[in-house]
């Protein structure tokens, strides 16, 4: 085992081999954490994560250290959509062990799906709205959020579990019960699902049914009954073979009586002096227990604070790699749109960019993208705006002509052309201050003067 005291590895369990120290108490609290690993595994292959989750948080309780409860118990985490959680153990443990650690693999997977990461948040806020609403007795809108959140995490045992209580609120039972048999079928002991199962079906009238899809173990199945058929010479064969099993147990009830009157007694009061020594053991181990924590308090929370700031850390960063991720995507998407001529959706795409996660290099290529397509969406955009003008289509003049504006922010020319013809829009709209505030703009700003002459000449009509 790995020595407390000095960090090395220790095959003898009770002497660390390197610095001496007595480490019996803490190898048998490693064997106690290790047994509840061990339990927690077997309840995860039965998929009852419920279980699962307090013996293996249990075990880590014991050793904080034991990377195997952490791994699975991210596992269990992430199976119950509880991602934050299971990303927060496999930070912790691959901070243990830097090498041959299986949660080293799942953080960087994560790290490369950064478009699954940002579903799965998506569905916690869609959940914690849905929450709101649920408090705010709107189940409409909190039933329409659920089904988001479990769209992006089909998996998420909360808002499922939240999702079979606001139908059942609205008193649609059947959709209830079809939800809190999807969560069985994630997490067979689910405390939340199985009181709500128990609220529809008081009387367990659907208790099989549900079990059938729950419980896909033999294990579970009904053993099939069958009757061999057997000849009369079989059959006395099998008669003669019972008495001579008749005689032998006979012969063994005999020998158990004479094992009881006579062995037995000795054999419990054996048994009592190895369960008082057993007893005495754990006082001794429970005193020594106690008196390390004693010692060792204040040096374990400050080994605490400083995980909690190197778990904090680890995650800020991987926070900032994801938005840099997110933002190289969208400017490789812009500029792949932007070869192909598609400068509406490349519009779209490069306002989206935060432009705080790109480098002086990408920040170079952003811009240049950014002016180029910019220039090309804000002429076609007034083309279009004064397109609508023409045909007397007034609002969607003002919209279009309102984007081309914003776009042409450089392009002096297209912004106060665009300006101009919105300044009609408006007027025809019954807006004459907003369309005699464009003129005044058009008239002192527009590069040519036959614009800023129009304007004038508007102006003085109004």
């Amino acid at each position: 085992m790995i020595c407390p005291m000095c960090n090395s590895f220790s095959e003898n369990k009770k002497k660390c081999s390197n610095c001496g120290s007595d480490i019996s108490v803490f190898s048998k609290i490693s064997d106690i954490s290790n047994v509840l690993y061990n339990k927690g595994l077997s309840e995860v292959k039965a998929c009852d994560f419920t279980h699962a989750e307090e013996a293996l948080n249990k075990s880590i309780l014991f050793d904080k250290n034991n990377i195997n409860s952490r791994n699975v118990l991210g596992l269990v985490y992430y199976e119950t959509g509880k991602i934050s959680l299971a990303l927060k153990q496999w930070v912790i443990s691959s901070n243990i062990r830097k090498e041959n650690n299986p949660a080293i693999e799942y953080v960087e997977y994560f790290q490369k799906n950064s478009k699954e990461f940002q579903n799965l948040n998506e569905s916690l806020k869609l959940y914690n709205q849905a929450v709101r609403f649920a408090s705010q007795q709107s189940e409409d809108m909190a039933i329409i959020q659920l089904k988001k959140a479990v769209d992006y995490n089909p998996k998420f045992v909360s808002a499922l579990n939240l999702l079979s209580l606001c139908y059942m609120m609205q008193n649609k039972n059947e959709n209830a019960l079809d939800i809190i048999k999807k969560v069985l079928s994630i997490d067979s002991s689910n405390p939340q699902a199985l009181l709500y199962f128990k609220e529809l079906c008081p009387d367990g009238s659907r208790l099989v049914e549900s079990i059938k899809i729950v419980k896909t173990n033999k294990a579970y199945d009904e053993p099939v009954k069958f009757e061999p058929k057997i000849s009369r010479k079989s059959r006395d064969s099998k008669i003669s073979k019972i008495m001579e099993l008749l005689v032998f147990v006979a012969g063994c009830v005999c020998t158990a009586a004479v094992l009881f009157v006579l062995v037995f007694p000795g054999i419990t009061d054996e048994k009592q002096a190895e369960i008082d020594k057993i007893n005495a053991e754990k006082l001794e181990i429970q005193t020594k227990y106690d008196e390390e924590k004693a010692k060792n308090f204040e040096g374990k929370v400050n080994e605490l604070q400083k995980e909690n700031e190197t778990l904090k850390a680890e995650i800020t960063n991987y926070q900032k790699q994801s938005e840099e991720r997110d933002a190289l995507d969208k400017l490789d998407n812009a500029s792949s749109l932007s070869s192909k001529g598609n400068y509406t959706e490349a519009a779209d795409v490069i306002s989206s960019i935060n432009v705080n996660m790109l480098n002086a290099e990408k920040l170079k290529e952003y811009t240049e993208l950014k002016s180029k397509v910019y220039s090309r969406e804000a002429k076609n955009l007034s083309t279009q705006g004064q397109r609508f003008f023409n045909s007397k289509k007034y609002q969607e003049a003002k919209d279009t002509l309102e984007k081309s504006i914003l776009y042409a922010d450089e392009e002096l020319t297209t912004k106060y052309t665009a300006m101009y013809y919105l300044a009609k829009a408006v007027k025809e709209l019954g807006d004459t201050e907003k369309a005699k505030d464009y003129y005044t703009q058009v008239a002192q700003n527009h590069p040519q003067s036959r614009y800023k002459n129009l304007a004038n000449r508007e102006m003085s009509s109004l």
